[in-house]
């Protein structure tokens, strides 16, 4: 038997396999191949048809890898392939633990601070495997943990620092001052900003000793409190693609405030929900690819509305077929679906596309300000 890298385009799903994959499972074992490498090849009939490794292809997928490592077995006879895809993971399954030898060697593990996340077993089968492990017990408080330490003499950052940690930068100086945030940003504008800035309201801690009889010592004042316009930092995030996010609470009770979207605020989301055609019974030809928008508007979040409402003033999608990298097609539509044709199947793919077959598509919702919306990569499952 010889293992050699084959696209995952060109390997198909039994139609048949009775085994199924959770997403959770998908994860872990996408983690798994993400630690430790692709360890266990997918095995293959002569057709590309898989007859163990469903699991594995779907997670390296979902890595974006396009080869993995295959084994054709091209000794076995239709009826032990299909008997293999079963027994291939019935098999398995009969297997038993020393729970002894196990939970050394997940203590073994959790002391060398790896993350047990990886090994497969889920919290509930950690915590009673590991439960045996003494840990100290928490109750109440810790001496000592509300003690604030005094500043070194000779602090070892001091303001105008700037520290360079691989590709970020680290500035030890004054948010609202904007030549130190020029400085620590270094020419590029951010696309993102979310920050938790003093808000303007003096705010005095002391209140939790006075009104509920504590005693923290965490009671010292924010710097600059009383301090609410913070537009000049602000105004080195803006730009087409730049979008600054802050949360502001008043005095006494919480206040809403809206804002209208600009520049990445405006980016439309990508859809979900995208019918999968082994859902429906069908015939090889026409594929009618149907899917569900989403919306920034706060309406969109109504689970009771009938459609999901849309900020756009007209609907446009663009819908890519792919071949790995490669955009063999797009089509356009003005609804939530889409027609790929049994005649462009064809000229793409040299036929149309029945059972066992999949197709990598990106579904991207067109914006009138933005332009093309989010789009992951989904795979249909024929």
């Amino acid at each position: 038997m010889q293992i050699e890298m084959m696209p995952t385009t060109r390997l198909v799903p039994y139609a048949h396999n009775a085994r199924t994959h959770s997403d959770d499972q998908v994860a872990q074992i996408a983690a798994s191949i993400a630690e430790f490498g692709f360890t266990n090849p997918i095995l293959i009939g002569e057709d590309s048809v898989i007859i163990a490794g469903h699991g594995r292809l779907m997670a390296a997928r979902r890595l974006g890898l396009t080869e993995v490592p295959v084994i054709m077995l091209a000794h076995l006879t239709e009826v032990q392939r299909r008997a293999l895809v079963i027994a291939d993971n019935r098999i398995a399954e009969s297997a038993g633990w020393d729970e002894e030898l196990l939970r050394a060697e997940l203590s073994a593990l959790q002391e060398l601070s790896f993350d047990l996340d990886l090994v497969g077993f889920s919290d509930e089968d950690l915590a009673g495997l590991l439960g045996e492990i003494e840990t100290p017990a928490l109750t109440g408080a810790i001496e000592g943990e509300d003690d604030v330490p005094e500043p070194p003499a000779d602090p070892v950052s001091r303001p105008g620092d700037l520290w360079i940690l691989g590709h970020h930068r680290l500035l030890c100086g004054d948010s609202t001052v904007a030549t130190d945030v020029e400085r620590a940003l270094a020419g590029v504008t951010p696309l993102l900003m979310v920050t938790d800035p003093p808000y303007g309201v003096e705010y005095d801690p002391n209140w939790r000793n006075q009104a509920l009889g504590q005693t923290t010592a965490r009671t010292g004042k924010v710097l600059n409190d009383d301090r609410a316009d913070w537009r000049e930092a602000w105004a080195l995030v803006s730009g087409r693609r730049g979008l600054c996010l802050a949360w502001r609470p008043a005095r006494d009770h919480g206040r809403g405030q809206t804002f209208t979207p600009q520049a990445i605020g405006l980016r439309p989301f990508s859809p979900v929900h995208v019918a999968q055609p082994w859902r429906r019974a069908r015939e090889p030809g026409d594929l009618t690819i149907r899917w569900i928008r989403r919306d920034r508007s706060l309406s969109a979040d109504n689970w009771s509305a009938v459609e999901i409402p849309m900020t756009e003033a007209s609907e446009a999608w663009q819908v890519q077929i792919l071949d790995g990298a490669t955009v063999l097609r797009s089509l356009t539509a003005s609804t939530t679906s889409a027609v790929y044709t049994a005649a462009q199947q064809t000229a793409d793919w040299g036929a149309p596309l029945g059972p066992g077959a999949s197709l990598d598509i990106r579904i991207a919702q067109i914006g009138q300000a933005y332009g093309a919306g989010a789009a992951p990569i989904t795979t249909l499952w024929f």
